[in-house]
């Protein structure tokens, strides 16, 4: 999974057409890497991964 925008809703409300627009595309690229494209993007620092711990 990718984050490309994050935000709070009472920083900034919906996003706008073109916003949308340019996800989708951006998310049509991610879709498209291999995973070692992925690692060399993470490597590079142009990606960050993130990782969730659940509390328990």
């Amino acid at each position: 999974m990718v984050f490309c925008l994050l935000f709070t809703k009472n920083e900034q409300d919906d996003l706008t057409q073109d916003e949308k627009k340019a996800l989708k595309i951006l998310s049509n690229v991610y879709d498209k890497l291999t995973e070692k494209e992925i690692e060399k993007i993470i490597n590079r620092k142009t990606l960050a991964e993130v990782e969730y711990v659940k509390k328990t």
